[in-house]
């Protein structure tokens, strides 16, 4: 079996041919059990940082504050520590374009602010304020924080 980088989307792909499919007379059955490990737990590490979901914090109406620590975000933080993040303010359509961008920015900052107190380096933390979510259902849904690992933001609309 041989693993292959695939630079343009940064997963791993694996084949094999015929001759590769036997293990050699000489290996030992200890030997292919030990290789067939190594190959399943670096899939299953791959796996597992692929699927880091965080938290969406949701504020109140007019609010900027946390009501609640954010134990969720920091502990996926703490268990990744090369990991950065983007976090993503929004607002509900009430109010101006410009207070609902400034308001959805200290959102992002609040959160920003807390982890960093919990003992998260600044530079490992980018904060977005995306002003108004119109798509959101309902008022409550759009006054929120979203976090993303930086590179995988694409899904934040």
């Amino acid at each position: 079996m041989r693993w292959t980088d695939c630079p343009n989307t940064g997963t791993r792909t694996t084949s094999q041919n015929d001759a590769e499919t036997e293990a050699p007379a000489d290996r030992t059955t200890s030997e292919r059990t030990k290789t067939e490990e190594t190959v399943t737990t670096s899939v299953t590490t791959e796996t597992a940082e692929a699927a880091v979901d965080f938290p969406v914090i949701y504020f109140p109406f007019n609010g900027t504050s946390l009501t609640e620590s954010e134990e969720g975000i920091l502990d996926i933080l703490n268990t990744h520590p090369d990991m950065k993040v983007t976090v993503t303010g929004w607002c509900d359509t009430k109010g101006s374009q410009e207070v609902n961008e400034r308001y959805s920015l200290r959102r992002a900052e609040t959160v920003k602010n807390w982890l960093v107190e919990q003992g998260i380096r600044a530079d490992r933390i980018r904060t977005v304020g995306k002003g108004s979510d119109s798509r959101a259902a309902d008022a409550n849904a759009a006054r929120r924080v979203e976090t993303k690992e930086q590179g995988k933001e694409d899904s934040i609309q």
